[in-house]
């Protein structure tokens, strides 16, 4: 996906502000302490993006440079930023269950918005995730961990966007909604165990009628 134009991130941020959609909860913790149960890293910006994932836009950087970026409080490896009026997309081929990743030094005009297929279906402005964002590039508050949980409308974009300079992120973990046939072999599965626990106890019963 190419980099939202000015216009789509400016009308972005205007529906950011008043839209905050049911189908997308969050949690966050200070730091980058953890990766969220059942989710794995795939876009770490040190090594190749996981198989099944893409990620574009963004400038990618390892250290602080004045007035442009500054990492993620604890961080001394690549992360990649938005600067003022620019945006980067995670893609993934398949629908997202939950997703994590690692925001850094967060202010009111850092955006993150999430979509199906382009299609806009819930988002956060940094004012929505923390209380007062001022950018603190070491704080608790403004550098944490979100977790975000995904029901409801499918997604499997993450669309990191700014109106001012800048918004920095590292460490996208995600899960991805179990497949069909992944299912299937999960109820097989089920079932399997609950019969042989069918067949033991009448087992059991019959050898009990035998015995008496």
């Amino acid at each position: 996906m190419q980099i939202l134009k000015l216009g789509a991130i400016a009308a972005l941020a205007v529906l950011l502000a008043t839209s905050a959609e049911a189908s997308v909860t969050f949690t966050s913790s200070p730091f980058d302490t953890y990766t969220p149960l059942g989710q794995t890293v795939v876009e770490d910006f040190d090594s190749p993006i996981a198989p099944g994932y893409s990620f574009s836009g963004g400038y990618l950087e390892d250290t602080f440079i004045q007035n442009f970026a500054a990492p993620p409080a604890g961080d001394t490896t690549f992360y990649d930023s938005v600067t003022s009026y620019t945006s980067a997309t995670f893609t993934s081929s398949q629908a997202l269950a939950s997703a994590s990743v690692y925001l850094g030094s967060l202010d009111a005009y850092n955006d993150i918005a999430f979509l199906d297929n382009g299609q806009f279906v819930a988002g956060f402005s940094g004012g929505q995730l923390v209380a007062n964002p001022d950018g603190d590039q070491f704080s608790p508050l403004t550098n944490r961990t979100f977790d975000f949980t995904f029901t409801g409308q499918p997604v499997n974009q993450i669309v990191f966007a700014a109106t001012g300079n800048s918004f920095e992120f590292d460490n996208i973990a995600v899960a991805a909604v179990p497949q069909a046939s992944a299912w299937a072999f999960m109820i097989g599965g089920v079932g399997l165990i609950g019969g042989l626990g069918l067949r033991r106890r009448l087992k059991r019963r019959h050898n009990l009628a035998a015995s008496a």
